[in-house]
């Protein structure tokens, strides 16, 4: 009995030494266009250090991961993938993996690690968002009026402005929500009733319906609340 137990220690610990030694594996790469950033989602076996510097002529994300090696065919872009237009790699010092991805414009880059979860399982996430210069403030339809106790500021609404009506479909992307038991995803089946709601507004008088997501996209929550109230 004493044996045995060593003999499984010494065997799981040459597994965690092994392990250890491979080091981590990009198993995946995958991309998710939306009208106003794109998401690059790095699926990776464990967690890793990573640096990421944003690089010019030509413009391209430049991603380094310790001791990381890529276990996947990189996804060719043969359509239209938002910001990025191609995706490559190369070894890097040796025991590291660079990922490189070829941009069509400047971007703002924001990046963050995800633990696994029942659908997926450890993540680098790189949302990559277009720079835009500061555009002047469009003047808003004021009125000015003189009164005896000073000038009073009003703002006109327009008259006749149909009533906007905000329809958010919850998911998408690289979050599938819920799964049903023939393979369905969340994320299709209330884009689905969206879209058929939106038709639905669209008939009626005065009504226009907004889609906050219209495609197979990920939008956060605030970023949901912002379109909605614009």
């Amino acid at each position: 009995m004493v044996f045995a137990r060593i003999l499984l220690v010494f065997l799981l610990s040459g597994f965690v030494l092994s392990a250890f030694a491979e080091g981590a594996a990009v198993k995946g790469v995958r991309l998710w266009a939306a009208p106003d950033n794109t998401r690059v989602v790095i699926d990776i076996s464990a967690p890793v250090h990573y640096t990421l510097n944003t690089l010019s002529n030509p413009m391209r994300i430049v991603v380094d991961l310790d001791g990381t090696r890529l276990q996947t065919a990189l996804p060719v872009l043969t359509r239209n993938k938002g910001l990025v237009s191609s995706v490559s790699s190369a070894p890097h010092n040796g025991k590291d993996l660079r990922l490189v991805l070829n941009l069509k414009t400047a971007v703002q880059p924001k990046s963050f690690t995800l633990t696994p979860n029942a659908q997926y399982g450890n993540r680098l996430v790189i949302d990559l968002y277009p720079q835009r210069k500061v555009a002047d403030a469009a003047p808003s339809t004021m009125t000015t009026t003189t009164t005896q106790t000073g000038t009073r500021i009003k703002k006109i609404a327009p008259k006749g402005r149909d009533l906007v009506i905000a329809i958010d479909a919850g998911h998408g992307g690289d979050d599938p929500g819920a799964h049903g038991s023939f393979g369905t995803n969340e994320k299709d089946v209330v884009l689905a009733i969206a879209h058929r709601l939106a038709t639905l507004v669209n008939k009626e008088r005065g009504m226009r319906a907004v889609m906050i997501r219209d495609g197979d996209y990920y939008v956060g929550l605030r970023q949901r609340i912002q379109k909605a109230r614009r």
